[in-house]
């Protein structure tokens, strides 16, 4: 049965047009997932943004021929998902991990963590007031704890970057600060201006077939992701590039 998540993911994805997914804090385990779903049926993970207590997953169609292939192969069995391959789901962990510890992200966050720190020093700089070095040390300990925080985000976003170029992902900068990784051989999301009606319709086999109910299993999969694309390279042997392995075998049970 499909969760409360990924329900609202396929309503949108239904609508065949951009648009933005609203999540509370999430792992980023679960937002990768969310990605690898709506790549399955027929769209592009266009970034993650940061917001005060909420996180957006921006999506756009995907009118590419391997994404329309696997789109239509899939939809007739939504809300089912087949089984995502562990590395499809890493490179995607380590793509939302990227926008999310990014610098803008972090300054979004600013306010947060501020009125956190406010209220933490408050009541124990109120009970060190009598000693001026406490108090400065207690303020010094914060500062560079707010400092180990910071550089800590920075670094995973390095880590990130490194990690999805070693699998052959291409830098993308429409503007000035803003680097997101597109796979090899894709398009950047702005460049896709035609919207596409992906999902099957109100009145065909998704809105028909009950969550809950019996679900007919998924055919052999026939359109690898990014078949044609060259390999992402650098990879180990025991790792082959990301996709060649194809989305599908059995359905979650």
């Amino acid at each position: 049965m499909a969760d409360r998540q990924t329900t609202q993911l396929f309503d949108s994805m239904r609508r065949g047009m951009p648009f933005e997914f609203t999540t509370k804090m999430s792992m980023t385990k679960r937002l990768a997932t969310l990605v690898c779903v709506a790549e399955l049926f027929g769209y592009q993970y266009a970034g993650a943004r940061q917001e005060v207590f909420s996180i957006k997953l921006a999506f756009t169609p995907d009118p590419s021929p391997q994404a329309q292939a696997r789109a239509a192969q899939y939809w007739p069995y939504a809300p089912r998902i087949p089984e995502i391959p562990q590395q499809v789901l890493e490179l995607n962990k380590k793509r939302v991990l990227f926008d999310l510890s990014s610098r803008a992200a972090l300054l979004r966050r600013l306010p947060v963590i501020g009125i956190a720190l406010l209220l933490a020093s408050l009541r124990p700089l109120g009970s060190l007031g009598g000693s001026p070095g406490l108090a400065l040390g207690y303020v010094c300990f914060l500062a560079a704890l707010v400092g180990l925080g910071v550089w800590f985000n920075f670094a995973r976003h390095k880590r990130a970057a490194a990690h999805l170029e070693a699998a052959g992902f291409v830098r993308h900068e429409p503007s000035p600060g803003q680097v997101s990784y597109l796979p090899p051989g894709s398009l950047p999301p702005a460049q896709w201006h035609e919207p596409q009606q992906y999902g099957p319709g109100p009145q065909q086999g998704y809105a028909q077939q009950p969550y809950g109910g019996p679900q007919p299993p998924y055919p052999a999969p026939q359109h690898q992701p990014y078949a044609q694309q060259p390999p992402y390279g650098h990879q180990s042997p025991a790792q082959p590039p990301y996709g060649h392995q194809p989305y599908g075998g059995q359905p979650p049970q």
